[in-house]
């Protein structure tokens, strides 16, 4: 790699330790050694530097980033759809400098700033071919009605009263990921909350705001100039769903965290307006329609979630490009009671599979029958049939749909 006019060119290689779930695809960097010629190094703590942000940028570019267009315009036109890897994806990254003197160079030195990002793409799939057998030959590898006044204080506690289970609506995903009881009884609850967004967000997101989460959509998700030029869309202004354009249906998809692991145990929310009050099942909470997506009635606010204790064990995954930050591609809950090492009850939802949330239907084949793999397989392909991501973000529906079965299939073992 040379920079500029200059006649010095640096050379540099790279080894890279991977990690691979066979289950979901998903690729964990590991570590990176990487060795760079930069001719003299003038300042070494700085080409360390900038070695580390080459390695880092080659991460990016294999790993989450990824261009695409729709009529001309850029679809990831935002930082979130984009997808520059965060603090998470960075592996430890060990740098040799190597100093050769080079004639043209100042002081010998050659350059130090882009060289180490053209080593990466290639190290990477060389590390997951010898991981799965498997040559990657494509880039990446990645496998406002409703908000909760956070003022209203018996709306920020979670509160016990025998066997059930109040949280308020205002309750923060920190304080929900935290909380002894609900993780003793409820596990699903607090490692959705520990999912959401990143540790920021969690401190200030709250139940009622991700119950209530917009529809996402890549048509969507931009900015004015952009939905503009492309005639808007179902979900705003427009009279095309450019996901599906023959359809009088809006796709835009649900992508909340926490949703699929209430549904699991059965969870009520209790609704005010400035005229009434109501409770209803969590799922009635839900239209199925991406632009109309809520039944939340014009100043209703959620003011709490209610659940029952029962003898159902459960847990929360989701998949996601990148380790904090991101919605689900697609998450699962499975919740599931075992009597005499036989199935007595069994749940599952679904989270950012479809325009809304759901439970898994066609389980009441499992009561009676041992959690074995014929089971966790069979268990899989109906989740499986049933989730229906449309193209509605950067990752493929075809991904989401295996990955949502695989989750699926790996919780059901879990708890088993």
């Amino acid at each position: 790699a040379a920079i500029g006019g200059t006649m010095g060119f640096s050379y540099a290689a790279q080894v890279v330790e991977v990690s691979v779930d066979p289950d979901t695809a998903d690729v964990t960097i590991e570590k990176v050694w990487v060795a760079h010629d930069c001719g003299y190094a003038l300042n070494p703590l700085t080409v360390e530097g900038q070695v580390q942000g080459s390695v880092w940028m080659g991460i990016g570019q294999a790993m989450s980033e990824e261009t695409r267009f729709h009529n001309g315009m850029p679809i990831a036109a935002n930082m979130l759809d984009y997808r520059v890897p965060t603090i998470v994806e960075s592996p430890d990254i060990e740098v040799k400098i190597i100093e050769s003197i080079d004639p043209h160079g100042p002081f010998g030195a050659k350059e130090a700033g882009e060289g180490s990002l053209s080593g990466f793409p290639g190290a990477v799939a060389a590390a997951i071919a010898d991981a799965i057998g498997h040559r990657v030959t494509e880039l990446s590898t990645e496998s406002v009605s409703g908000q909760t006044p956070k003022g209203v204080a018996e709306m920020q506690g979670i509160a016990r009263d025998g066997e059930t289970l109040t949280i308020g609506g205002a309750v923060t995903m920190d304080t929900l990921s935290q909380n002894c009881d609900l993780a003793q009884d409820f596990s699903a609850i607090t490692q959705a909350a520990a999912e959401v967004a990143g540790s920021t967000h969690r401190n200030v997101a709250t139940v009622g705001g991700n119950l209530c989460l917009d529809t996402r959509c890549i048509f969507y998700n931009q900015g004015q100039w952009w939905r503009e030029s492309n005639n808007y869309c179902l979900k705003y202004r427009g009279d095309i769903c450019h996901v599906a354009p023959k359809s009088e249906h809006c796709f835009a998809q649900f992508s909340g965290d926490l949703a699929p692991a209430l549904l699991v145990h059965g969870a009520t929310v209790a609704i005010a307006g400035p005229d009434s009050k109501r409770e209803i099942p969590l799922a009635d909470l839900y239209r199925g329609d991406g632009a109309d997506y809520l039944t939340l009635a014009s100043e209703e606010i959620i003011t709490h979630v209610t659940l029952q204790k029962n003898k159902m064990s459960s847990a929360y995954r989701k998949a996601r490009v990148r380790g904090s930050i991101d919605f689900p591609a697609a998450g699962v809950a499975v919740a599931l009671q075992m009597t005499d090492g036989k199935v007595a009850a069994l749940a599952a939802a679904l989270t950012a599979c479809d325009t809304k949330p759901f439970l898994v239907d066609k389980l009441d084949g499992f009561v009676g029958s041992p959690v074995d793999e014929a089971a966790a397989s069979k268990f899989g392909e109906i989740v499986q049939q049933q989730a229906r991501p449309m193209r509605t973000t950067m990752t493929s529906p075809w991904y989401r749909r295996r990955v949502a079965s695989r989750l699926a299939r790996r919780l059901l073992m879990q708890l088993g």
